[in-house]
C-alpha cells in the first residue's frame, strides 16, 4: 500500500510539471496582450522550449563534471567496454 501511494504522488507530480508550464504560459500570453495589445506568443514559446533545453543540457553536463572532478571512472577504469578496471 505504501509503494502504491508514494506511486501516486510521484505520478500526480509528474503529470502536473507537464501541463502546468503550458497553462501558465498560456496565461502570461493572454495578460502580455491585455498589457500591449500585440500577440507575441511566438517570441515567448521560443523562450520557453529554449530555456528546457538549456536546463537540460545544464542538468546532464554538470553532475558528470562534478562526478569527473571527485575521482569517479566509467566503466570501472576499463577502456575495452568490460567493466572491470584493465592492466
Amino acid at each position: 500500500p505504501v509503494l502504491f501511494s508514494l506511486c501516486f504522488f510521484v505520478g500526480f507530480g509528474m503529470a502536473a510539471s507537464f501541463v502546468l508550464p503550458d497553462s501558465i504560459l498560456a496565461d502570461i500570453i493572454d495578460y502580455d496582450e491585455l498589457l500591449t495589445g500585440d500577440r507575441n506568443e511566438g517570441i515567448y514559446t521560443v523562450v520557453e522550449s529554449n530555456l528546457q533545453q538549456y536546463v537540460e543540457i545544464i542538468g546532464g553536463v554538470v553532475p558528470n563534471l562534478l562526478a569527473g572532478a571527485f575521482g569517479f571512472l566509467s566503466l570501472g577504469g576499463c577502456s575495452c567496454g568490460c567493466g572491470v578496471k584493465c592492466n
